[in-house]
């Protein structure tokens, strides 16, 4: 997806709006202030997704996040 040594976003992909500069997310370094937008070296606007799985039984999940 992106390019990890993309010194703009630290290869996340992702800049803050406010900050075109600037990373975006919550990690250090990374700047939440705006929404984000996609960085030069993804013109795509590509996510790497995680399996997410959601339930309202709180008996059924396998592996809480923290």
């Amino acid at each position: 997806m992106t390019d990890n040594a993309c010194e703009t976003c630290k290869g996340t992909g992702w800049i803050c709006e406010n900050h075109m500069d600037t990373p975006w997310g919550s990690g250090p370094g990374e700047c939440e202030c705006g929404a984000g937008c996609n960085c030069l070296c993804n013109p795509s606007g590509e996510v790497e997704w995680q399996a997410v799985y959601a339930t309202t039984e709180p008996e059924e999940v396998k592996e809480w996040a923290h």
